[in-house]
């Protein structure tokens, strides 16, 4: 799990929202609803007297790969949250 974008670059203001990059190893479409449902109620709560907007997105191992080009300024800029073996393929594949 990455987060990217105005956040992980140091460059948010209180307009931001918080981009995330999951990378799932099956069923990608299943579980872009999921994390839809999941920023949805992270929307709802309040994180230090303030609500904030989550945008997530959601790639299987093989579609990254299809992805690489939109994926490389994600993958190089973004802020490792949780790493796995096939994240650090991906990075590898998407930074090649």
């Amino acid at each position: 799990m990455l987060l990217f974008g105005s956040v992980a670059r140091g460059e948010a203001d209180r307009r931001s929202d918080i981009d995330c990059f999951v990378l799932v190893r099956t069923d990608r479409a299943t579980n872009q609803r999921r994390a839809h449902e999941i920023s949805q109620k992270l929307v709802e709560q309040r994180f230090d007297g303030e609500r904030y907007k989550f945008q997530v997105l959601v790639e299987s191992h093989e579609s990254a790969k299809r992805q690489a080009d939109r994926l490389r300024e994600i993958v190089a800029d973004g802020v490792t949250l949780y790493e796995t073996d096939t994240l650090s393929e991906v990075k590898t594949e998407v930074l090649a």
